[in-house]
């Protein structure tokens, strides 16, 4: 499996068990979509070997833990999906490195903590929805600068002050 591109499974509720470890071994993978599943277990570390990797849409599982620092490493990532898993700990400010990342959507999570100011160096980024997580600081000034930025979505915010984006909070 180490020539696979594209891996995708969807609406595979049959589908069940933890995230392997071994998919890091798949260093040409682009594009990974498991969503509506049972699977579970945490987000490997390990992934970050999989330096191609530019989509990754993990949603509507069952998946738990933090959101691994290490990724950093990804990149040629440009979206990523992780929507309505059991995701919690904070943002990594490590993934203000992540240059391409055009698309965050973490929305019905359980993370929690502050928007990281780092992520404000991001070039690229256009869509983040955190909606339904329990994030508790300010919009970081350093968003500001986030120009390509069109919709920043986010459960209200204990200390509510918004910097220059546009921002559809529920």
């Amino acid at each position: 499996m180490t020539n696979l591109t594209s891996f995708g499974v969807s609406d595979a509720e049959e589908l069940s068990g933890p995230l392997p470890d071994a998919w890091n071994g798949m260093l040409n993978l682009q594009s990974l979509t498991l969503t509506a599943s049972n699977i579970s277990g945490t987000m490997p570390e390990s992934w970050s070997n999989m330096t191609q990797l530019t989509e990754m849409a993990v949603s509507y599982s069952q998946v738990s833990g933090t959101l691994p620092a290490s990724w950093q490493a990804f990149t040629n990532l440009s979206i990523l999906d992780l929507v309505e898993n059991n995701l919690n700990g904070s943002l990594p400010m490590e993934w203000g490195n992540l240059i391409p990342l055009a698309s965050v959507d973490l929305r019905n999570n359980s993370l929690s903590g502050s928007l990281p100011e780092s992520w404000g160096g991001q070039s690229h980024l256009r869509y983040v929805a955190l909606v339904h997580n329990t994030l508790t600081s300010s919009v970081p000034a350093a968003w500001s600068s986030l120009n390509p930025l069109q919709v920043l979505a986010c459960s209200p915010l204990q200390e509510y002050n918004m910097v220059q984006v546009p921002c559809c909070c529920h």
